[in-house]
């Protein structure tokens, strides 16, 4: 019990510290920025309560704000995020019928991993730049501009669990 509560935080810290320190600096064509920090509230395991998806989203998405100095948007994207993410299980599960006890790649398969995570961060990327500009009369420019960066963010996300799951392969 201990151990897995030592290792959900030492995640958590890793994928803040992370975010904070070296996403948060990043920015290609002045458009795109990779936010992976969902990617917590995604993978937390399969079983944990909707408080506990609630709490987590907030409190990673509070520490982003606190970063950025964004008044809260981070803190409302990915709580919601963490509301959904039992829909967004239900409509993934769906596909095949089974439910996941491991929700990164190793867990749910590739095709899985991809809908499950793009979904996500898509409607994360939404709920966050709706609320940045606090205007729907650029709908395009805000669809365009949630699908490219939840893309680019999801290929980082990729790329790290593909380097994790493979470092721990090698041992």
């Amino acid at each position: 019990m201990k151990n897995g509560i030592l290792k959900q935080l030492s995640w958590f810290v890793g994928i803040m510290l992370s975010q904070v320190l070296v996403f948060n600096n990043i920015e290609l064509f002045s458009y795109l920025n990779p936010y992976v920090y969902p990617i917590f509230v995604l993978s937390l395991n399969a079983k944990t309560s909707r408080g506990g998806l609630l709490f987590w989203g907030f409190i990673s998405g509070f520490i982003v704000d606190l970063f950025e100095d964004t008044g809260g948007i981070h803190s409302f994207a990915t709580t919601l995020i963490g509301f959904l993410r039992p829909r967004l299980l239900r409509i993934v599960a769906t596909q095949g019928g089974e439910e996941f006890d491991n929700l990164l790649l190793t867990g749910m398969g590739i095709r899985k991993f991809v809908t499950y995570g793009l979904i996500s961060l898509w409607v994360h990327h939404f709920a966050l730049y709706l609320l940045d500009g606090l205007s729907l009369r650029s709908i395009g420019s805000l669809i365009i501009a949630s699908s490219l960066n939840a893309v680019f963010s999801f290929l980082v996300i990729l790329l790290a669990v593909l380097f994790i799951t493979t470092k721990k392969a090698k041992r």
